[in-house]
């Protein structure tokens, strides 16, 4: 996918073209820096549970040793959690966890908005294609950049949905293993708090906020999940309106037959995951046939 990105970004022509890339680009970054921040913020707070009973112990003794609470609410088998060298393991595989799953999202990010960036570089050369002309177009050098424009868009739009045909070979099973496991561990976690009384909530009050900021963490990867194929859907419907507000009638009748090509395309939205793209240009040529 990255050997894809880096030849996408070698096709572009103009200083335009290399902005628009580069804003989305830039957009995946901010949104992987938001993320990092949050992660290793909650990783502060989670090991600062573990070593403030510690330094308490330090500071302000008491006749008998504090309790030291695992920093991550998981209990094993032999309770290992419960031994300094246990909450050392806990805690190194869930940050090693933790890395490996931002990394992974903002990969995925980065793949998902540079698609979007290429479907608003084929809007934006179909904007520019009838050069600012929208009365008439007098010679033929000017119907044959025309036609170029129109060709090009035709191939930079093909290219967007081959990538996001390969994001959605990849991301297929893993959007069905994430619903299913983020349904269950929901459910899991509000069965959990309706079976907790009052006094117990109260007492258990650290269990009842990691039990709290545990849904939430689960709905916001999906949050991202979601807006990241809302931003897919948004981007080639923008295509297609882009397309249709074309002055068409000013092309050549050979830049018309192209024209048929990305507004039948168009048409259809590209999702990513579980649903699945109905028509292709291959479709589209052979409609036409």
């Amino acid at each position: 996918m990255f050997d894809w990105i880096k030849s996408d970004w070698a096709i572009l022509q103009n200083p335009e073209e290399v902005n628009i890339i580069k804003k989305y680009a830039i957009k995946s970054k901010n949104i992987t820096i938001f993320m990092i921040v949050i992660f290793y913020v909650f990783l502060f707070v989670m090991i600062s549970m573990y070593t403030i009973p510690t330094l308490l112990d330090i500071v302000l003794p008491l006749n008998e040793t504090r309790r030291h609470k695992c920093p991550f609410p998981i209990e094993t088998f032999y309770n290992i959690e419960d031994t300094t060298v246990g909450h050392i393991l806990v805690t190194f595989i869930a940050t090693t966890l933790g890395v490996i799953g931002v990394s992974i999202y903002s990969s995925f990010l980065l793949v998902m908005y540079h698609a979007c960036g290429m479907l608003s570089i084929t809007g934006y050369i179909l904007e520019h294609a009838f050069l600012g002309n929208d009365q008439y177009v007098s010679t033929n050098k000017e119907c044959e950049m025309i036609h170029k424009k129109i060709v090009r868009s035709v191939r930079v739009h093909i290219r967007a949905i081959k990538f996001f045909e390969n994001i959605k070979d990849i991301s297929e099973v893993c959007y069905s293993v994430q619903i299913g496991l983020a349904l269950v561990l929901v459910a899991a976690d509000y069965i959990k708090l309706m079976l907790l009384d009052k006094e117990t909530l109260m007492k258990n009050m650290s269990n009842t906020i990691a039990l709290f900021l545990h849904g939430i963490g689960i709905l916001f990867s999906l949050f991202i999940n979601c807006h990241a194929g809302q931003e897919v859907i948004n981007h080639s419907t923008d295509v297609f309106h882009k397309a249709t507000v074309a002055p068409w009638y000013l092309a050549s009748k050979r830049t018309q037959k192209s024209a048929i090509l990305i507004l039948m395309r168009s048409q259809i939205p590209c999702y990513v995951g579980l649903l699945k793209t109905s028509m292709s240009y291959a479709t589209v040529c052979y409609t036409i046939q």
